[in-house]
């Protein structure tokens, strides 16, 4: 039998914080608390409808187009081509219809950002001469070219990645003629403290982000110092995908989350929404306490997903139970009982609850069994109770696996939440039900792969 309970992948179900708001303000940070934001390239110059779909559906609440160059003009290029010159928006037309298709409900995106700059980038060089020359009245190229590139996108903020100049008067100017444009400006810091606490002094509110890299060149960087040279700013820390794991960026955000208040995190994963992009928001998520409804839907192409269900439970006393409810592993089909949403409840522990039917998912001590045969040592059936019943065994623990997926933990009973792959029989209709597998606690000590494969599918906000 426990041959039967490991042969199914499992998947899984996370987040909504109906919380009395829906975002938890953290400290001093203007545009979001619980912000996941990601780097992306010219894929979102201009997004087609799938990957409109994609940024939607991806969990991220923020997207940072990466990334555009100054030229000695004042030409401002990027994606391989000129997006503005001479005071004229010179790019896709389409652009600034599909970005806003990307933050169209339902969607996880609240926010997208231009980049200017990055390694090398001669951007901030040209950005001071260009200054130095013309200032940055309405009259000059600067302010002409940002102000067509405003109108043209409907951006909210210009984040600098300025990783060659320094130049703390020009960088202040600038920031200053973006604001007056009516944009938001964010820093992206690596190096060089100095530099950016000076700058991000002398801005103030018009900087409402400081997204801090702590990879790469920036690796060492603990975000606590940076806080307390910020005066107490917040800064957000972001992670490089090509030396964390899922479990190791959750440990690192939790941990700074819990001593320092960090707002939330971003992921530089090379650019791009590359192939493991939804693995990392669910994690960020769960530290962040973001509003989100997910799906209990395999990464990538969900096949199956957790379910609530209309079979009433029935325990190891052949009794009903008032109230309560069976829970299956059925094929996804993005019906309302496969979303889920979850509730931090102090002390790390969270419940799950079924957004259709309002009710938890708990562990129980009924042994569990497939239909017909007998008990298996260890194991005890999950089922959906009322959420008015507020005991332990509806409280759980979740945690990061290596694999990329998450753990879903009962502490009251040491088990897992697995999906067995042993046929569903509906007590109700007593019939098995096609494609659907019953859903047990397994013993923590199995330690087997089918308990830690659960992936979650951004639904709506």
């Amino acid at each position: 039998m426990r041959n039967q309970l490991i042969r199914k992948t499992l998947q899984q179900t996370r987040l909504l914080l109906a919380l009395v708001v829906m975002f938890i303000a953290i400290a001093n940070t203007a545009w979001a608390s619980g912000g996941v934001g990601i780097y992306v390239d010219g894929q979102y110059y201009a997004p087609t409808a799938a990957s409109q779909n994609i940024a939607r559906s991806s969990g991220y609440t923020s997207l940072f187009l990466f990334t555009t160059n100054v030229e000695t003009n004042g030409n401002i290029t990027g994606f391989n081509t000129t997006l503005c010159q001479n005071g004229a928006y010179t790019g896709d037309t389409t652009w600034a219809a599909k970005l806003a298709a990307c933050k169209a409900a339902p969607s996880s995106v609240k926010r997208i950002e231009i980049c200017i700059g990055s390694w090398g980038s001669q951007a901030f060089n040209n950005i001071r001469s260009l200054i130095a020359a013309q200032g940055t009245g309405t009259g000059s190229i600067l302010y002409r070219n940002f102000l067509a590139l405003k109108n043209a996108t409907g951006v909210d903020a210009i984040q600098f990645d300025d990783e060659t100049t320094y130049d703390v008067n020009s960088m202040v100017a600038f920031g200053n003629m973006l604001a007056a444009i009516g944009l938001k400006v964010t820093l992206c810091p690596y190096t060089q403290q100095a530099f950016w606490v000076n700058v991000k002094s002398q801005l103030g509110s018009k900087v409402d982000a400081i997204y801090l890299q702590c990879y790469d060149g920036g690796a060492g960087n603990d975000p606590g110092n940076w806080i307390n040279a910020f005066g107490g700013f917040k800064v957000t820390p972001g992670l490089w995908g090509n030396t964390e794991t899922t479990a190791s960026a959750f440990a690192k955000m939790q941990n700074w989350r819990n001593n320092l208040g960090i707002p939330g995190g971003f992921m530089w994963l090379n650019g791009t929404m590359q192939w493991d992009y939804q693995l990392w928001p669910p994690f960020f998520n769960i530290v962040f306490e973001n509003a989100a409804v997910y799906y209990a839907g395999s990464y990538g192409n969900p096949g199956t997903a957790l379910q609530g269900t209309n079979d009433p439970y029935l325990n190891s006393a052949n009794q009903y139970v008032s109230g309560c409810s069976e829970v299956a592993d059925t094929s996804y089909n993005a019906n309302a009982q496969q979303q889920w949403s979850i509730y931090p409840i102090g002390g790390g522990r969270w419940n799950i609850m079924n957004t259709s039917s309002g009710q938890l998912l708990q562990a129980t001590g009924d042994p569990y069994h497939p239909h017909g045969s007998s008990n298996v040592a260890g194991c005890n059936k999950v089922v959906l109770t009322p959420n008015t019943w507020n005991n332990i065994w509806q409280s759980w623990q979740i945690g990061a696996a290596t694999n990329g997926g998450l753990v879903f933990a009962n502490p009251a009973n040491s088990q897992y939440v697995q999906s067995t792959g042993d046929a569903y029989w509906s007590n109700f209709n007593q019939f098995f039900v096609s494609g659907c597998s019953q859903v047990a606690g397994t013993p923590y000590s199995w330690g087997i792969s089918d308990q830690d494969r659960w992936n979650l599918i951004f639904v709506r906000p």
